[in-house]
């Protein structure tokens, strides 16, 4: 297996570090596919100077510049995520990659739970592979109580002629994320779950540049509830509910303690 990662970034890149080294041992590219304007307009110039410094680092191995397509109507920020993980899907067969993945800057591995899933998909000789996550609030050792079934991400794919955004996948996960399949695994919880650092950020205003540019908004409720979401998250004590946007609009979620099992250095991109 020859594994290629593709990371979307727009903003959240104080996190893209960690994420990168939590498995660039057990990957054999990585590419970016990063943009200075938003999917809704918003531009950010700091991205292009943290992506170059990784890249002499040797933590990436390719940038991609993306301009996202404007259409009308909020689904824009779907239909530009789903373009972006197809370019870098299609990068990464290029370079050579028989797999990929397509991640997030606030996506996290444990690496060796990432090694034993990677070897299992090749014995198993799958198209496709998922897992389920865990999203964190603010620090990692907060985790969001999910309000319905766990939630599914799409892992391990082979790189071929399918894109990302069509065909029907195994479980329910992110539209952008879905992917026709045929032969696939499901990882249970004891081999793999990736954690999702979703609501950990450095700033204010990074927390602020995330809200303005989710998908989430496409529901006009999450829209007009940003301000009670930054001003819950930056005044947050233990015990009380997280207001977050989701799939629904804005939710409350309860918040319960956890180990923090990477013990990553978030001082590098948290509050």
């Amino acid at each position: 297996m020859k594994l290629g990662v593709c990371y979307n970034v727009f903003d959240g890149e104080e996190l893209l570090e960690s994420s990168i080294t939590c498995i660039r041992e057990y990957v054999d590219f990585v590419v970016v596919v990063g943009q200075e304007v938003s999917n809704f307009g918003e531009r950010y110039d700091d991205l292009l100077p943290e992506l170059l410094r990784l890249k002499n680092q040797g933590l990436i191995d390719y940038i991609h510049k993306f301009i996202p397509v404007e259409i009308d109507g909020k689904h824009r920020g779907i239909v530009n995520e789903a373009l972006k993980r197809n370019i870098g899907k299609d990068i990464c067969l290029k370079a050579g990659c028989t797999h990929n993945i397509t991640m997030d800057c606030d996506e996290m591995y444990i690496s060796k739970e990432f090694e034993k899933a990677k070897n299992k998909v090749e014995e198993l000789d799958v198209d496709t592979s998922y897992i389920t996550y865990d999203n964190y609030y603010k620090k990692p050792y907060f985790r969001r109580v999910e309000q319905k079934n766990l939630p599914y991400t799409t892992f391990i794919v082979k790189c071929d002629e399918r894109k990302y955004s069509k065909g029907i996948s195994a479980v329910n996960v992110d539209p952008t994320r879905s992917i026709d399949c045929k032969k696939y695994y499901i990882f249970n919880r004891d081999e793999i779950k990736m954690h999702h650092y979703s609501y950990m950020r450095k700033s204010e205003e990074s927390l602020r540049r995330k809200l303005n540019n989710t998908s989430f908004r496409i529901h006009s409720e999450m829209d007009d509830k940003r301000s009670e979401i930054v001003d819950r998250y930056m005044n947050y004590e233990e015990g009380q509910k997280a207001l977050l946007p989701s799939e629904y609009g804005f939710l409350a979620f309860d918040i319960e303690r956890v180990e923090d099992k990477l013990k990553l250095d978030v001082e590098k991109f948290i509050l």
